[in-house]
């Protein structure tokens, strides 16, 4: 009932700025995972803003499971998250599929080799806050094989994971789309886990009781213009 009468104010709201100016054309309040967040947004968005230069867009960027929960108190109108959410209440829209890959230093023994899971046992792990979903995805595989990992980090952004990889602290889960650069400039180095493969999809989510206006509609038809080939440009 709480989250009725939130989603209620706010319409009612929109509905008072349109009154008192005939040229305010709404508000988009989006949210996005971490990964997303880094990097992969803003081509979508600039796209967006070109076609309503006049939509105000207010953008939360946090780990997927703050998002979700965000989407479900009506605080926010649509959000891109890391997996389908097992909620009933959301609805979730196919958006990118992703691959992550272990990376640590260029000059860390395990770079460019190819290892079993109880080789990463007693190395030092960069790893997400709680509530990350790639964390999660980590953290299942050590716990199958019984191994409690060796967290020496734990970082909230991107870039500070990346920075602890190249200055050499540690090995982390990044998703390919975050670190093409610092592979190609051999700042990191991949690793490959022999019998595990990090695919994952993120997902266009919003309440199934949102209404969805244009400017929602449009949002994901942008958004469905995204290719994995290059995620980068937008139709």
């Amino acid at each position: 009932m709480l989250f009725h009468a939130k989603q209620l104010l706010y319409d009612l709201g929109q509905m008072n700025l349109k009154m008192r100016n005939l040229s305010y054309q709404g508000l988009v309040r989006i949210g996005v995972c971490t990964t997303i967040g880094h990097k992969l947004i803003y081509p979508i968005l600039e796209k967006f803003q070109n076609l309503y230069p006049s939509v105000n867009i207010q953008v939360e960027i946090g780990n997927s499971s703050y998002i979700e929960q965000k989407i479900l108190s009506y605080d926010l109108d649509i959000a891109i998250i890391q997996m389908e959410s097992p909620c009933s209440e959301l609805t979730c829209i196919d958006f990118l599929d992703d691959k992550l890959m272990l990376v640590c230093h260029p000059e860390n023994p395990l770079a460019e080799q190819t290892i079993k899971i109880n080789q990463l046992s007693s190395e030092p792990i960069i790893a997400r806050e709680p509530g990350s979903r790639t964390q999660k995805m980590l953290q299942d595989i050590f716990d199958e094989s019984h191994i409690i990992p060796n967290v020496t980090w734990i970082c909230k952004s991107i870039d500070s994971i990346k920075e602890a990889v190249i200055h050499n602290k540690g090995i982390a889960l990044l998703s390919q789309y975050l670190i093409q650069d610092e592979l190609k400039n051999r700042k990191i180095a991949k690793i490959n886990l022999e019998e595990y493969n990090f695919t994952r999809k993120f997902y266009i989510s919003y309440h199934k009781n949102k209404h969805l206006t244009e400017y929602i509609h449009n949002f994901i038809m942008l958004c469905s213009t995204i290719t994995d080939e290059n995620p980068l440009k937008v139709r």
